[in-house]
This record gives C-alpha cells, sequence and structure tokens, in this order.
C-alpha cells in the first residue's frame, strides 16, 4: 500500500482497477486518498478472482515488503492473471522470470521498469501467465496435496 499510490501517480495513462478493501484504520487513509485519483477505480472487497474482469486488468500488481508465499498470488496465477510483484521471502519459491514479472527491489523505479515492460509486451506477459498458471496446476491442484499427505503419512494409494 506505501508503494501504490506513487507507482499509479507515475502512471496517468493507465486506468488502475484496485480490488479489496482497507482492514485497518492506518489504511482507510490510503485507500480514501486513492479515492481521489482520477485514473483509479476501486471496487471494495470480493470474494475471489473469478469475480474480476480479467478484460479491464492486465496484470495482478502485488507490492509487498516482506512475505512467504501468499495465496494471493497463486490465486492470481490460477486465473490467469500476469504478475508483477516484488521478489521477498517466499516469492521466489513459485514466481520467477519465466512465469512473471519479478521486481528485484521493492524501489519504485524497479516498479516503473515492470509494469512499462509488461503494459508494453502484452503477449509476453500472457505467456508468463500462462506458465504460472500451468505452475499453480502442476504443484498446488487438490491431487498434488492428497498425495503429499499420502507420501507424508505413507498412506498407501487405493
Amino acid at each position: 500500500p506505501n508503494l501504490l499510490e506513487e507507482i499509479i501517480l507515475n502512471f496517468p495513462e493507465i486506468h488502475f482497477h484496485i480490488y479489496g478493501a482497507p482492514y485497518k484504520e492506518e489504511l482507510k487513509k490510503k485507500y480514501d486518498r486513492l479515492k481521489k485519483i482520477k485514473n483509479v477505480t476501486l471496487y471494495g472487497a470480493y470474494n475471489s478472482f473469478a469475480q474480476i474482469n480479467k478484460e479491464e486488468v492486465f496484470c495482478f500488481l502485488y507490492t509487498s515488503e516482506s512475505d512467504g508465499l501468499p495465496n494471493v498470488l497463486l490465486e492470481a496465477a490460477a486465473e490467469g492473471i500476469p504478475i508483477i510483484s516484488s521478489s521477498v521471502g517466499g516469492i521466489r519459491s513459485f514466481l520467477n522470470d519465466k512465469n512473471s514479472w519479478l521486481v528485484p527491489t521493492n524501489d519504485i523505479s524497479d516498479f516503473t521498469f515492470a509494469i512499462r515492460n509488461a503494459f508494453n509486451n502484452k503477449e509476453e506477459s500472457l505467456k508468463k501467465a500462462e506458465q504460472a498458471q500451468l505452475l499453480v496446476m502442476e504443484r498446488h491442484s487438490k491431487e498434488n496435496f492428497i498425495q503429499s499427505v499420502k507420501n507424508i503419512y505413507k498412506i498407501e494409494s487405493t
């Protein structure tokens, strides 16, 4: 959230569709500031990525300063949405340069560079999204989870 307003102001030619709602008072103030920016539409809370009109978005932007492997990245990838993400914590265990636009630091110039690349190379962004989607299906499917549990607890398949 700290970078989002700065990123938006760097791209007056791009319309930002923001999903989610603030859950802390300090975030509500930032959210209220975003309401005043012309190239922003705020949609509020949502239940799943299936609700997001993928025709309106060209990427999912994730600007965390620290994290493990957040479910929200897996969910965006599962829906085939191209991802631009910071490269912190466990994110690299899923995302790489072949399946996303990774940002090496949480510096505004790095995010600006990645967003411009993604926006100007839509075909490449879609290819990256397809690779991420395939990886989600391969690693994080229900079947794979069940098999992992069976392997851990040495349960024989029937």
